[in-house]
């Protein structure tokens, strides 16, 4: 590896710097912020969904806590009890006044303190004749399917029904202790159920659905957004408290030992922080992205000059002593051009006298061996030779000695750089 990073280019070893040193931390924590961002959303959903849950949860236990009082007031109402308690055969007049003397003025009183209460019955033993719907006979109690499972005691406990087709929310208690009095008395509250489930109705939004369970896991009350049909078991979720594609919120209901759960679906959660996240998530990333092209061009204009000084070089050390790099730069790189151009002027220049020099130092040369020739000792002895020649009749020494002056003849030129091409060809034939 580190010869690797060695033999990279300079362009390559910033780029490579920048990445580890600048953009994949910058990566790294915008990823690791937007995960943590998304996470504290989430949670802080989930907080304000447990708090929306609590306060709801909140308001339907005043209220079922109101008729619970309600309720102790009317176990602990003598004249009311007494009223139920006696035997009254065929005196219809003293069921008349057990009526208007007691039943209907405590039963009118709560119907006027209490808005939301719908009927108030009590179910008894007594032989008293039913009226309105103030007092019944335990009998049709009994007949109540809803009834037949129910083990009834002295605390109020609450029923979410249907009857005729619609919603109840009833409260059925005994009243009166067996050590006092000798008729059996059920105590029978119903209440708007609109009004108590509205906190929780109004907190249900798109995608969820509230889960209403007693003590031992049973569901006893489902409301949806959609009116779909739940993507989940029911029966399931109560059992384990948790569903691997919703989110589960739980509260209890104090006055009923009831717990809520409040089931929405994951996905719509991840979408509305997905949401929410998301053009901080596109303005990180392009922030991200304008940094890495910043950094391209600013790479690139802090480079270029460097590698076209590198490249021209190469070009002169391959002979081409021609400059072809500038800038325009006054920082440090501009300095180290300019100085490569003045340096590279000056060697041209020192080139240039060295050559001019050696030239002159050549024609010198020739110069002082021509001047180291004597032409008139060399003419005078061919001629010598020549005539000596001649004497002894040795034509070919008299023409070759002829030949040898004519060819040092044009060779000097009497001393001149410039000769014609004629005597040029006769030297070369001599």
């Amino acid at each position: 590896w580190a010869g690797r990073l060695r033999r990279l280019r300079i362009r390559r070893k910033v780029l490579l710097v920048y990445l580890l040193v600048g953009f994949l931390p910058f990566a790294l924590f915008t990823l690791l912020s937007y995960s943590n961002t998304r996470h504290l959303i989430l949670e802080s959903e989930n907080g304000i969904l447990q708090s929306s849950l609590d306060q709801a949860v909140l308001a339907m236990d005043a209220t079922l806590e109101m008729y619970n009082t309600m309720s102790n007031y009317m176990f602990n109402e003598p004249s009311v009890l007494a009223a139920l308690n006696r035997s009254y055969g065929e005196d219809y007049y003293a069921m008349y006044e057990s009526y208007s003397n007691v039943i209907t003025p405590v039963f009118s009183t709560h119907y006027a303190l209490y808005p939301h209460l719908e009927r108030i019955t009590i179910y008894t033993s007594c032989d008293i004749l039913p009226y309105n719907t103030y007092v019944r006979g335990e009998a049709l109690l009994k007949d109540e399917p809803w009834f037949s499972g129910l083990t009834v005691d002295y605390s109020p406990q609450w029923l979410p029904l249907m009857a005729d087709g619609a919603p109840k929310l009833v409260s059925i208690r005994k009243i009166g202790v067996p050590s006092r009095y000798r008729y059996r008395n059920y105590l029978y509250l119903e209440i708007d159920y609109a009004r108590v489930f509205e906190p929780l109705v109004n907190l249900v939004s798109d995608g969820a659905d509230v889960l209403i369970a007693d003590d031992k896991g049973r569901l006893l009350f489902t409301h949806s957004a959609s009116g779909s049909a739940p993507g989940y078991d029911a029966a399931a979720l109560l059992a384990q408290g948790t569903d691997k594609n919703h989110d589960v919120t739980r509260a209890t209901l104090r006055a009923t030992g009831w717990t809520i759960y409040y089931v929405s679906d994951a996905n719509v959660l991840f979408r509305a922080v997905q949401n929410a996240t998301g053009a901080m998530y596109i303005v990180t990333w392009a922030m991200l992205l304008a940094l890495a092209l910043a950094a391209i061009l600013f790479i690139s204009s802090l480079l270029r000059p460097i590698e076209d000084l590198t490249r021209n070089v190469r070009e002169i050390d391959q002979g081409n002593m021609r400059i072809t790099v500038s800038t325009l730069r006054t920082d440090e790189i501009g300095l180290l051009v300019r100085s490569f151009r003045d340096m590279m002027a000056r060697i041209r220049q020192l080139v240039e006298i060295t050559y001019k020099n050696e030239l002159e130092k050549k024609e010198y040369e020739q110069r002082l061996l021509r001047a180291q020739i004597n032409p008139h000792f060399l003419y005078n002895s061919l001629s010598l030779i020549n005539s000596k020649a001649i004497m002894a009749d040795q034509r070919e020494i008299s023409e070759m000695a002829m030949l040898i002056s004519k060819f040092y003849r044009s060779a000097l030129n009497q001393g001149r750089d410039v000769t014609t091409v004629r005597n040029e060809l006769e030297n070369i034939r001599s």
